[in-house]
């Protein structure tokens, strides 16, 4: 189970690279759209395109780490939460893994929002010469990128709350146990 969700979270993070990605290139050589389209009508093409994505993925999810490293660390040293316990083994607990999986994916969907409004931005503005267009893909993408930071942001929190309950319940036990024998 954990694996298929780890899984699936890293395509659709690749997949949301690919897309801006795809977009630079479209403004490099517009033909790269009519290749867009018959390569996802390819069952073999499509299956490399999962692959490539999933690679995507990984690469840019450790990127995100990096990008994000300063609020994740503010977030854990208000939860007073060491950085070794929270891949640990409170990880087991079900909603714990779940949160972890969400929060990754609207962390990569705010920092890959940027670059894929841009990319539109410039393919519609260059390539169709459609200002408004452009400019409201462009305004739109940047709203929804800050609005899934703040989620983010809120999700992290929440995680780490429910962290620090995980961790103190545990003690409690390990204490009652201690206590017993």
């Amino acid at each position: 189970m954990q694996t298929t969700s780890v899984y699936i979270e890293h395509i659709i993070i690749g997949a949301e690279v690919s897309a801006w990605l795809f977009g630079i290139a479209a403004l490099v050589d517009s033909r790269t759209i009519g290749f867009l389209q018959s390569s996802l009508s390819s069952i073999p093409l499509l299956v490399i395109f999962f692959g490539i994505c999933y690679v995507l993925g990984i690469v840019f999810d450790r990127q995100a780490d990096l990008i994000v490293k300063r609020v994740t660390v503010d977030a854990r040293g208000k939860y007073g939460i060491p950085p070794h316990l929270v891949h640990g083994e409170y990880l087991k607990e079900e909603y714990l893994v779940f949160a972890l999986s969400r929060m990754r994916i609207v962390r990569s969907t705010a920092l890959n929002l940027l670059p894929i409004g841009l990319s539109l931005f410039l393919l519609l503005l260059i390539r169709y010469h459609l200002l408004a267009l452009a400019l409201l893909c462009l305004c739109g993408c940047f709203l929804f990128s800050v609005v899934c930071f703040f989620t983010y942001k809120s999700m992290e929190k929440g995680y780490y709350a429910k962290l620090r309950t995980a961790i103190d319940e545990k003690e409690r036990e390990k204490k009652t146990q201690a206590e017993k024998t």
